[in-house]
């Protein structure tokens, strides 16, 4: 990815739990057109559809977001409040099934 060949920041995956590249964060919002880091993460990358739903790398994709693409403190908090959000209705909490016959 030219991104990363041109930045060796972007060339370092996005976590240690990952083999998504920063710079495809980066291409995501530049060249996919993301709005939203839950875009980035669930319809782009795909990070957020492992077994952690994304939530290990999200703090490292806002920070990407401030340094590479010009997100204020406050658009990167939001961000990572608004992806936890959302990915909390994808989380299945155990069911407990009793036999009521």
């Amino acid at each position: 990815m030219k991104l990363a060949l041109q930045n060796r920041h972007l060339s370092a995956p996005l976590g240690r739990n990952t083999d998504v590249l920063s710079a495809e964060v980066v291409f995501a919002f530049e060249e996919e057109l993301a709005k939203t880091l839950a875009d980035c993460f669930l319809r782009r990358t795909m990070v957020g559809l492992k077994a952690h739903l994304g939530l290990r790398d999200v703090d490292a994709a806002a920070h990407i977001g401030m340094r590479f693409l010009g997100w204020s403190d406050a658009r990167a908090q939001r961000e990572i409040e608004n992806y936890r959000e959302e990915v909390s209705r994808l989380r299945l909490e155990p069911q407990i099934v009793t036999d009521d016959r």
